[in-house]
């Protein structure tokens, strides 16, 4: 496959005056004895390497015109730049987070109705929200042999096929068993577009802009969300109501199915195929060709290069056991899927309108109401879209996580009074004020840091391994609500949820490391230090941090 083109960037490589196989072979030296020595290699950086010649490579003219005539960039029939194209493919990609969250809400509002109908008992009114993270635990490993085998762009595909076949599904069901196929259904394809879209995205995007487009991701799960409200409440009145709720992710599935099918594959996954023009084609109409970008470009399969000597007869099983860096970016990223999880965000996503109509509410105003919590959830995470590559991630999570338990004491208070009018004033304040803190923190960030510090050479295993603690945090919080709210009330669950969130702070200020602004290929060193050492590095980073805050705030008082 393209064997010329790769045999005339293999004659331009050796032009360049690097001794490229013996810095391989030293980088495989070293990571086979990572465990032995658990330190930073220092006496041999493959990154540099690999960067000076990324720069020569960029600057050879004969390198990258071997690759063929740049392509015309067209999209669904017009003529598109890079930039276009790039946000377009963002949009079309995060589709997948879109209809998860619409999914979310709307089972929110269906479940007010759901019950008179299929006359549910307690275990089968939890088993109805949760079964979309019970399919969803399974999708991620469904996504593994596509990404490995097809691409990204297929599996996207597959996944949006999976939505609107569980979303027309559920619409149509009659009874218990077949809306639960429906769901779990749809679990598929929330698993599959989770374990792949923020991969593609990243893969895709400028280093510069990575964190910002990865994080739409959720800024598209917010939307969808925000739009489950307003669809809830404006099919609360009529006959089929929670089928239209239930059926509404049909027409948007069928969407993303059509426009993705434009859209390039992502260029690192074609080299690694070995189809270079392919890659080269992928990267040229999302990204371009200049200066800057050709270095990116080069970088990009150098490093590639380098995985694929390093990967062989390698996986993430063997690779946990044997090697401590990947035990400690497998921790970080699961905990971040946890905490995000345990926030208690969908208990509130799922039951917000069960929860109002206990206040008192009838069950069109509870609906009402809760789009309230809809909207401040897609508005407040604005902000945070612009500060998590200015601020960064570690630091929006440290300043949001104990506003967020606050918020969740405080939404429990509003099931203390036996005022109802008071109560649901002081559950909507803390709804919303959760949504603020939520939004710009945890809400936002955990998925841009696990995609940022994962292996490379083990990309699609880990994040099938995300998807799936995700979604088993999903499960375990929306599964055990009712019952935790029969056994302690709804005030002793939603402090236990504010309980969680601080255990996260506590974690996150201990063990989870700064990665704005780092490649993601320079941020598997990052975890070559041990982790005691690491931790004590961030501390005194974060307290010169704090002291320069509190020196800023004396002075301007």
């Amino acid at each position: 496959m393209d064997r010329p083109v790769i045999s005339s960037l293999e004659d331009t490589e050796s032009r360049v005056i690097l001794a490229d196989d013996m810095e391989a072979s030293k980088y495989e030296a070293k990571q086979g004895h990572a465990e032995e020595y658990d330190e930073p290699f220092e006496q041999v950086n493959l990154e540099e390497a690999n960067e000076d010649k990324a720069y020569q490579l960029s600057r050879d003219k004969s390198a990258w015109s071997s690759l063929g005539p740049p392509p015309k960039v067209k999209l669904y029939g017009f003529q598109a730049t890079p930039k276009a194209t790039l946000v377009i493919l963002t949009a079309v990609a995060t589709l997948s987070a879109f209809l998860l969250g619409l999914d979310l809400t709307t089972i929110n509002g269906a479940q007010l109705y759901l019950d008179p109908y299929l006359r549910l008992n307690t275990a089968e009114k939890s088993l109805i929200p949760s079964g979309i993270a019970l399919g969803a635990m399974f999708g991620g490993a469904v996504a593994l042999p596509f990404n490995i085998y097809l691409g990204r762009k297929p599996t996207i595909l597959v996944s949006a096929f999976l939505y609107f076949s569980g979303a027309l599904i559920q619409s149509l069901s009659y009874n218990f068993p077949a809306l639960m196929c429906g769901r779990i259904i749809v679990g598929l394809g929330a698993g599959c577009g989770n374990a792949t879209v923020p991969m593609y995205i990243a893969e895709c995007s400028p280093k510069r802009q990575r964190g910002l487009l990865v994080a739409i991701f959720q800024l598209s799960l917010f939307l969808g969300q925000c739009l489950g409200y307003i669809l809830a409440a404006a099919f609360a009145s009529t006959s089929a109501n929670w089928r239209l709720m239930l059926g509404s992710g049909i027409v948007p599935a069928l969407l993303q199915f059509i426009l993705m099918i434009a859209l390039p594959e992502s260029p690192r996954w074609n080299w690694m195929k070995n189809r270079p023009k392919a890659s080269f084609q992928s990267w040229y109409c999302i990204q371009g060709f200049e200066e800057d970008s050709r270095y990116e470009f080069f970088k990009m399969l150098q490093d590639v290069k380098d995985e694929l000597k390093f990967s062989q007869n390698k996986n993430l099983v063997t690779e946990f056991i044997h090697r401590a860096p990947i035990r400690r970016i497998c921790v970080v990223g699961c905990a971040m899927m946890f905490i995000q999880q345990f926030s208690g965000t969908n208990a509130i996503g799922y039951y917000i309108g069960t929860v109002f109509e206990s206040i008192g509410l009838d069950k069109t105003n509870a609906i009402y109401v809760s789009l309230v919590a809809g909207v401040a959830n897609a508005v407040f995470c604005i902000p945070g879209l612009y500060w998590i590559d200015r601020v960064g991630r570690r630091k929006l999570n440290l300043c949001t996580l104990p506003g967020l338990a606050l918020s969740l004491l405080m939404t429990g208070l509003g099931f203390i009074s036996s005022d109802h009018r008071t109560n649901l004033i002081i559950t909507v304040i803390g709804v919303v004020f959760y949504y603020l803190f939520y939004a710009n923190g945890v809400g936002l960030t955990p998925w841009v840091v696990a995609t940022e510090v994962g292996p490379l050479y083990l990309r699609n295993s880990y994040m099938c391994l995300l998807t799936f603690c995700s979604y088993l945090g999903n499960f375990g919080i929306s599964y055990t609500f009712n019952y935790l709210v029969q056994g302690i009330g709804t005030s002793g669950t939603f402090g236990l949820y504010a309980g969680f969130a601080l255990a996260d702070f506590v974690f996150i200020l201990l063990f989870i490391p700064e990665t704005k602004q780092k490649s993601l290929e320079e941020l598997k060193m990052l975890f070559e230090i041990p982790t005691r050492k690491r931790v004590v590095e961030d501390m005194e980073q974060t307290g010169k941090e704090w002291k320069r805050v509190m020196k800023r705030i004396i002075k301007h008082h």
